[in-house]
């Protein structure tokens, strides 16, 4: 199985501690579930292990909570991966035609929000080989100084983690996002699957490989001062 649950620094302790060795764009396969058309306006809802790492996995979830009548829904979501020797963090942000598009590689002010604290050690740029993958997840908190604009309450961000530095993420592609809703011929039957319009076509994939393409251009930036 390939369900991947929220990062968090008390359950993922040996990842969080360790350092970001690259950082890529890939693909996140999101099960969700709901008797609503599949309109733009539909506001989903995070819950825990519904996020995937592959097609396969995401529809034999399904099967394994499907009820009389029920519908679900698979999206792909663009997403970023942080990669380090203990494992790999990954990024995306559901109910968004954008994903990630209100977040910057450099964290655009020097001081956290009232209420907030810096951790120790903090950088400005996550998005760079040697930085910890705990500050490069907390970059992402919905407070941090990282945000050009904060996504509302309901645009989740997203932040999901495997333990396996060997883990396959699919390479998120050129072409267009894909998305599937289920259909039941019983009971005595496995799910069908049918392609659906994806809700935001291909505008939906830039900021994410925007963001990947900084660590690629600050490699080469620290290969040519060195």
């Amino acid at each position: 199985m390939t369900r991947l649950y929220r990062f968090t620094e008390e359950h993922y302790g040996k990842l969080a501690r360790s350092k970001v060795k690259s950082v890529e764009a890939g693909v996140l396969y999101y099960l969700f579930s709901g008797r609503n058309a599949w309109h733009s306006t539909w506001i989903t809802r995070y819950t825990e292990g519904c996020m995937h790492s592959d097609l396969e996995s995401a529809k034999n979830t399904a099967e394994r909570q499907r009820t009389q009548g029920s519908v679900f829904y698979i999206a792909e979501l663009p997403a970023l991966v942080f990669r380090s020797a203990a494992g790999a963090i990954v990024i995306s942000e559901i109910n968004s035609g954008s994903p990630l598009s209100g977040y910057s590689a450099d964290a655009i002010q020097d001081d956290v929000p009232d209420g907030s604290k810096k951790i120790k050690g903090a950088r400005d740029r996550y998005i760079a080989r040697g930085v910890p993958m705990l500050g490069a997840a907390l970059s992402f908190d919905r407070m941090s100084r990282f945000w050009k604009q904060r996504p509302p309450w309901h645009n989740a961000v997203i932040v999901v983690a495997s333990d396996n530095p060997k883990h396959v993420f699919v390479p998120l592609r050129t072409s267009k996002l894909q998305s599937w809703r289920s259909w039941s011929s019983g009971s005595l039957y496995r799910l069908g699957w049918g392609s659906v319009t994806d809700r935001y076509g291909n505008t939906a994939m830039k900021p994410v490989r925007t963001l990947a393409a900084h660590f690629d251009n600050n490699e080469w930036s620290a290969l040519a001062e060195a």
